[in-house]
């Protein structure tokens, strides 16, 4: 004989009614924060870039390129999230 405090559980009762079908959630609009912030980032570090060839410090035509390259990749993809509304 099992002692009533070593039983197993029961299983819960089976229910009678089937679940209802949970609601699906409403899609909350594209947020494109992230994205401006890193546009706004690489066009900053161009403009800073830009300004300091102007100064004494030495400073390369090849980094002002990248810098250019990743401002505008940066820009394209806000513009393609906002474009299709995802993020």
């Amino acid at each position: 004989m099992r002692l009533p405090w070593r039983r197993r559980p029961s299983a819960p009762p089976a229910s009678p009614l089937p679940r209802a079908a949970k609601p699906t959630p409403v899609a909350a609009p594209p947020d494109f924060n992230d994205l401006e912030a890193q546009a706004r980032y690489h066009r900053d570090r161009l403009s800073l870039y830009r300004a300091r060839m102007h100064g004494a410090h030495e400073t390369s035509v090849e980094r002002l390129r990248e810098l250019e390259h990743a401002s505008v990749a940066a820009d394209e993809r806000l513009k393609t999230a906002r474009r299709t509304g995802h993020r």
